[in-house]
């Protein structure tokens, strides 16, 4: 098992931003129906030199595959050049 960090920028490369609202609906159709559980944080990420709010999801899980699947997701919905997956040694539970 891996621990998998996906960097979602919220600013939409065509004009705009992913709203709060528009995360939130992302969350509950493709985040809660693919992962048991994943933790979210709000960083400052930044793409070719500019600053844009980022969404940080980590999860632990043995499926790249479904990692991928929902980075390509949020890459097609949002229209984003990328999404950043980095991956980590499992995390530890206790």
């Amino acid at each position: 098992m891996n621990t998998y960090q996906l960097f979602l920028g919220r600013d939409i490369p065509s004009g705009g931003t992913v709203t709060d609202e528009m995360m939130q609906e992302f969350i509950a159709s493709t985040l809660d129906t693919t992962f048991d559980g994943y933790t979210l944080q709000a960083v400052d990420g930044v793409w070719k030199g500019i600053h844009e709010d980022t969404t940080l999801v980590s999860v632990c899980t043995d499926r790249k595959d479904l990692v991928l699947k929902v980075a390509k997701v949020y890459k097609n919905k949002f229209n984003q050049d990328s999404v950043a997956i980095q991956q980590l040694p499992a995390m530890d539970f206790v």
